[in-house]
């Protein structure tokens, strides 16, 4: 038995029973192999988890009795932050169970949100006649993080552990493409769906998953301004600092073995 369209029809010419047990092979094909995207997604997806770590940790320190936000129109904006953190753990468990196109979209609508509160903060808003790839480009240019930095207008050079150059307008545009089924990474998609990831061909997915991985980076850069702004506003810049240094720049080794299976299924 097949995994092509005609294998599943010969499948059904032989009764529900036939098709129901070539359906239910596939999909433990599938299920079995999900967690083995490539290891060096796997080991960069981890990195950004230990510093979504720190996040969740600085938002719960906030929360606590003992350090409360003085303003009472904190508590909605937390959530808020906390909304974003989780939607970023949710873009990468989807990526490492192989499932694209979730990821791309979470990572890209987080990646809308947080250029709202950049605008918002920087004043700098969107021109007659601007594309969004346009925009987000120029939102971005000239903006300096720690972990991502100008080298000059409109080129920012990650300095993460992944080395990759990170151009929010042009990545949000891939994605988007992608997401439209357009563009060189649309052939990853089958991986997913015809190939049942399938170890052989796993590689095609690794340009298209590291996209969006640049995506999630550049919302956790957001955020990780937004927690320690909120820390500083509670009565702790100590604190604020210090978390922003270690949520910035955990880069050591992450391990890039495949995530547990049972912690990534459906």
């Amino acid at each position: 038995m097949g995994d092509e369209l005609p294998d599943y029809e010969q499948a059904a010419r032989r009764g529900r029973d036939s098709l129901a047990a070539a359906l239910i092979s596939r999909h433990n094909q599938r299920m079995d192999r999900v967690g083995l995207i490539a290891p060096e997604v796997t080991a960069r997806s981890r990195i950004i988890l230990n510093q979504l770590f720190v996040l969740e940790s600085g938002l719960r320190r906030l929360r606590s009795r003992d350090v409360w936000m003085a303003r009472a129109e904190a508590a909605p904006w937390l959530d808020h932050l906390h909304w974003g953190i989780d939607s970023l753990v949710s873009a990468i468990r989807l990526l490492a169970s192989g499932q694209l196109i979730g990821a791309a979209q979470i990572a890209r609508s987080q990646l809308e949100r947080w250029a709202l509160n950049l605008a918002h903060n920087s004043g700098d808003r969107r021109r007659s006649g601007e594309s969004n790839v346009e925009y987000y480009t120029r939102l971005w240019s000239g903006r300096t993080f720690f972990h991502v930095e100008s080298a000059k207008p409109h080129d920012l050079r990650s300095a993460s552990a992944a080395g990759r150059s990170l151009r929010p307008g042009v990545l949000y545009g891939a994605v988007s493409e992608f997401l439209h089924g357009r563009g060189p990474d649309a052939k990853a998609v089958l991986c997913e769906s015809c190939l049942l990831l399938d170890k052989a061909y796993l590689g095609s997915m690794v340009e298209a998953a590291s996209k969006i991985l640049d995506l999630v980076d550049l919302c956790v850069d957001r955020l990780r301004a937004c927690v320690a702004t909120a820390m500083e506003e509670a009565g702790y810049p100590d604190r604020a600092v210090e978390d922003f240094h270690r949520g910035s720049f955990i880069a050591d080794p992450a391990g890039a073995s495949p995530f547990a299976r049972w912690g990534l299924w459906l």
